[in-house]
């Protein structure tokens, strides 16, 4: 807004809103292109982001009316019926759990089932199935961390994560990979050795509640495609199994928006409502932990301290499973002694690959006819970002266990002009006026190297993320990019272009993709130089010398200290 701080930014002087449009377009793409100042790239990046998800994110939106679709109106439609909470006891409780997400909601199931009484405490809120409308706007606002806004402290990754009852099952897309084998060696414990462990059995009992499968999919245009694609190419390309009774219903398109029918099996239909069967246990939301009490004289915990001044006490436990971002800082507000907690934060970062498909009156305009999903005749009004499922097929883009996964993601609008280059204004009405045929794959990245670190804000005492793209994960990602142009080439894509901050990567049906692949290899792809999400987070705490004893379960780590139990 003033002179000085945009030639800063820009190089430019004046206030942005004075200059002219085309001075305005240069000063912002002189912030996106600056070679030596990241925080100018990071400046722009965000502003960007801000911006672009707050025109197309509204329910109407002008990119949506400019395309020619509207979203289908759910507000008709009857509802699932709503957990029934039980009434609170007003005694102490045996356990108490932090979050009420998976680790959590598990937790509770097995605590409860065996005779203990469960209090369960969720800092969001929990909505009801009639308030799940379909829209962005309102899901955003009222079901992800800080309304999806939450970032790495440089803002060059920004961080999708659930803040309502179910925590990330709430609003995940469906996809449930099992832990693959590789991966059950590597953690080198008996306990979970492929093949006949106490991991598998528990994964097959986790999968048949949650009615993991593949039978009901019928792969949308941008599935069928990845597919289609990478079959010809020969890569190891197979359906992704779903937690959806029925993964081939236009209503799957709803899940990162809570699902309005109860098609997806998240924890709120599943674990979380078999606790509440049992009598005891009991889900109090809106209530924010802070941080555990301990007993001043046997130092043990004793009971919790929460944002409003209210707290807590059980007789034999606290279980933390408030996620990879919070549950560190609770950790660390409680003084914990261990110097390893907020460290080996696991991201695993995400960059896209954009594309238009072909335009065609029919559904198969990318794809097998027999891969079409069974969409009902308003499919004409969806863009084929929101068509079905999205998540129903995966493609690894080499043998390596840590070579990095091509998915198509769940995408809205919002989130997609958050994440595409800008050019200019020209450029991004363009593309909103061809948005009906905007398609994406994902490059999904297992982090190798030692991850990311969760530290509390000096002003806050609220999650900080830090973390930097190391060169090997680079390096994999770069070759899944390229591979990702080559499968939207076999699959009949007219345009593919990568998400560069500046200056993107472009190929045009007609060009040789050899041209494409050999650019994005050659190109630096850092979190400041590209759009980078992160979609799960992940953590673990390092034991070293201090008297806490460590046992893994699944992909929770758990810790006990003075009674404290923790899922990351």
């Amino acid at each position: 807004s003033t002179g000085i701080g945009t030639w800063i930014l820009s190089g430019y002087w004046g206030p942005l809103s004075q200059m002219s449009v085309e001075k305005r377009e240069k000063a912002l793409l002189n912030m996106a292109r600056s070679r030596f100042l990241v925080s100018r790239r990071s400046a722009f990046h965000g502003l960007k982001r801000l911006l672009l998800a707050c025109i197309a994110t509204p329910h109407p939106n002008p990119i949506a009316l400019a395309a020619g679709y509207a979203p289908k109106d759910w507000g008709d439609t009857i509802p699932a019926e709503d957990l029934k909470m039980n009434k609170k006891s007003t005694q102490d409780v045996d356990f108490i759990i932090v979050g009420s997400g998976c680790g959590g909601a598990v937790t509770a199931y097995k605590l409860a089932s065996a005779g203990y009484t469960v209090l369960i405490l969720e800092k969001g809120s929990a909505p009801k199935y009639a308030d799940f409308y379909g829209d962005e706007k309102t899901a955003f606002a009222s079901m992800y961390e800080r309304a999806g806004l939450v970032a790495s402290n440089d803002g060059s990754i920004a961080i999708l994560a659930g803040a309502t009852l179910g925590g990330g099952s709430t609003i995940n897309w469906g996809c449930s990979l099992r832990t693959p084998p590789n991966v059950q060696e590597e953690w080198g414990f008996d306990w979970c050795k492929p093949g006949s462990s106490k991991l598998d059995k528990a994964l097959d009992a986790i999968e048949k509640r949650l009615s993991v499968n593949t039978s009901t999919i019928k792969h949308n245009v941008a599935n069928a495609a990845l597919l289609r694609g990478s079959e010809q190419l020969l890569l190891d390309v197979k359906p992704a199994p779903q937690n959806f009774k029925n993964a081939g219903t236009e209503a799957c398109s709803l899940c990162a928006y809570g699902d309005r029918f109860a098609n997806k099996q998240a924890m709120p239909i599943t674990y979380l409502q078999d606790a509440l069967a049992t009598g005891n246990c009991w889900i109090q939301p809106n209530t924010e932990v802070v941080s555990i009490i301990r007993n001043p004289d046997s130092g043990k915990a004793q009971g919790v301290r929460c944002v409003d001044g209210l707290t807590l006490f059980s007789n034999k436990g606290i279980v933390l499973s408030a996620g990879s971002l919070h549950t560190p800082c609770i950790l660390l507000r409680s003084a914990v002694p261990n110097p390893n907690i907020g460290y080996n934060l696991k991201l695993h970062p995400v960059t896209a690959c954009c594309a238009l498909v072909p335009p065609t009156e029919k559904e198969n305009c990318v794809g097998r006819q027999d891969d079409i999903p069974l969409l009902n005749n308003e499919n004409s009004k969806f863009c084929t970002l929101l068509r079905g499922a999205p998540m129903t097929a995966a493609c690894r883009a080499g043998p390596h266990p840590y070579d990095a996964l091509i998915e198509v993601p769940h995408t809205g609008l919002g989130l997609a002009f958050a994440a595409i280059t800008w050019k200019n204004a020209i450029d991004t009405k363009r593309l909103a006026l061809r948005s009906k045929r905007l398609a994406t794959f994902i490059i999904l990245q297992r982090d190798s190297g030692i991850g990311g670190r969760v530290m509390l804000d000096p002003k806050t005492s609220q999650p900080m993320i830090k973390y930097t793209l190391n060169q090997i994960d680079s390096n994999r990602m770069k070759k899944a990019l390229a591979t990702a142009g080559k499968i939207w080439e076999k699959a009949g894509a007219q345009k593919i272009w990568t998400c560069h901050i500046a200056n993107p990567i472009e190929w045009c049906r007609g060009q040789s993709i050899q041209t494409f692949e050999n650019a994005v290899l050659a190109r630096e792809l850092t979190t400041n130089n590209a759009t980078f999400f992160s979609a799960h987070q992940m953590g673990n705490i390092i034991i070293y010398t201090y008297s806490i004893t460590l046992n893994v379960f699944v992909s929770q780590v758990l810790v006990e200290w003075v009674r404290i139990h923790v899922h990351l």
